[in-house]
């Protein structure tokens, strides 16, 4: 195994047997990729960041290759098939208008397609990528299902394989069905307010029963600015069961406007395929702006005590969510204390809210003595640190990175995500502290409202 610190090999060793650990050791609050070789099995590589507790230890899983053959239908190979990781548009495209071609990325280590023998039969080596969301505290890697995008160079014979790197099977049987044409008119709840927008569309293939571990992301597109018919969703996908996602933005502002999530089922068949028209609604965050703010459930880092929203009241309070695993929110920190220093005299509250991932002060210590050093020159964090409170929702077993009540009640999705709410209880709207002066006119801007005149 070759580990990695950025672009430079810092340690080697080679290991034998699929269950091998290894022991490395990590500066604490740096960032590491370890890369595992073997001419028999899967590339590998996993992206963590180091913490105290070192030397760690960690098992890496390797995989076979995936071996199998390409078939129609009636059982007859398919030659003429090609297959990489994700069907995208072709961004490099020199195609006329906005309106982006789509094609079949990634394999074999290069942006290029893999192509199947003149039987049909495919033995493929796709790179697997984890990171330290899948690794639980016996140092072992969970994985989940990797896609594979089977197609022709027209895209309309289409097929999708979702593999468990744990658990290859010796062969596989992949069947390309025609992909149907699907329409989807799409309708706007949230104007733009440049009169631009800008659509685009993803789909995972939901396989079994469709859970979360049982779909891949397989494709992604754009809609046509300029639709001859109205606005619409246009593709083609072969029979099957999809998780659709609809966003939209503001390409003047750069600002996320919509996002809609539905399930779709493209039956058998190959004609063309309308489905009813899809309304696109607020983002989950947008829908809070103005609303009262939903209570926390967290509890302070030092103390164990209940810390509430309510206790603040009367104040403007920055609710940053957060987590020592996420480089951005490590790197946001030393702006925060900015705004703290600066408000500190004034109604203004920053409480940090770390997501469930971190149960004590000495986790948290331990976690993030490196990054103190490293990146906070020392300091402690100068304002109000909770502990989210564990999801219910989250099974025995599963990573609660990223996971938290609180969380939840926020539709946080990417961390860090940062929350503005007024005096009056009400959330004012999203912030992103690394956008220089934004969230310090925030502030005043609300200040100047509730200053007594």
């Amino acid at each position: 195994m070759d580990v990695l610190i950025g672009r430079k090999l810092v340690w080697e060793t080679l290991k034998s047997g699929r269950d091998g650990r290894c022991r490395v050791a990590m500066a604490a609050g740096s960032g590491y990729s370890i890369e595992a070789r073997s001419k028999d099995h899967l590339p590998t590589s996993v992206g963590f960041r180091g913490v105290a507790d070192d030397p760690m230890e960690v098992a890496i899983p390797l995989s076979d290759p995936i071996r199998g053959r390409v078939v129609d239908p009636e059982g007859r190979p398919q030659p003429g098939i090609q297959v990489g990781r994700l069907i995208a548009p072709n961004y490099n495209a020199d195609a006329p208008g906005d309106q982006l071609p789509l094609v079949l990325y990634e394999m074999q280590g290069s942006d290029e397609p893999a192509k199947l023998d003149a039987e049909g039969r495919f033995d493929l080596r796709p790179a697997i990528h984890l990171d330290s969301r899948s690794l639980d505290a016996s140092g072992s890697f969970r994985t989940w299902l990797q896609p594979l995008c089977f197609a022709d160079e027209a895209l309309r014979r289409v097929a999708f394989l979702g593999f468990d790197p744990s658990d290859v099977k010796p062969a596989y049987e992949v069947v390309v069905k025609p992909a149907r044409r699907v329409l989807i008119p799409l309708e706007h709840e949230v104007a733009s307010p440049s009169g631009k927008i800008e659509v685009w569309w993803e789909i995972s293939a939901l396989l079994g029963a469709g859970g979360p571990r049982e779909s891949i992301f397989v494709m992604s597109g754009v809609v046509d600015p300029q639709p001859a018919e109205g606005e619409r969703l246009e593709a083609y996908w072969p029979e099957g069961r999809y998780r659709l996602t609809v966003h939209s933005a503001d390409p003047v502002a750069e600002k996320g406007l919509e996002e809609t999530t539905i399930e779709i089922v493209v039956p058998p068949g190959d004609g063309p395929l309308t489905l009813p028209t899809l309304r696109l609604t607020s983002l989950p965050q947008r829908k809070l702006m103005g609303q009262p703010a939903p209570e926390i459930e967290a509890r302070d880092l030092d103390t164990g005590e209940p810390v509430k929203l309510a206790d603040f009241r009367g104040k403007v309070v920055v609710l940053d969510f957060w987590g020592y695993w996420c480089g951005p929110c490590i790197g946001s920190m030393p702006r925060l204390m900015e705004v703290h220093d600066r408000f500190k005299d004034r109604q203004v509250v920053v409480l940090a809210v770390h997501d469930q991932s971190v149960r004590t002060r000495d986790e948290y210590d331990r976690k993030l003595a490196g990054v103190k050093h490293n990146v906070w020159g020392d300091r402690e964090l100068p304002f109000r640190v909770a502990l989210d409170g564990p999801d219910p929702a989250v099974g025995e077993g599963d990573s609660t990175i990223g996971r938290g009540v609180s969380c939840d009640r926020y539709k946080v999705v990417y961390f860090p995500t940062t929350y503005v709410i007024g005096a009056d209880g009400k959330v004012l709207g999203p912030a992103d502290a690394r956008e220089p002066g934004r969230l310090e006119a925030m502030l005043e801007e609300q200040l100047g409202k509730t200053s007594p005149r």
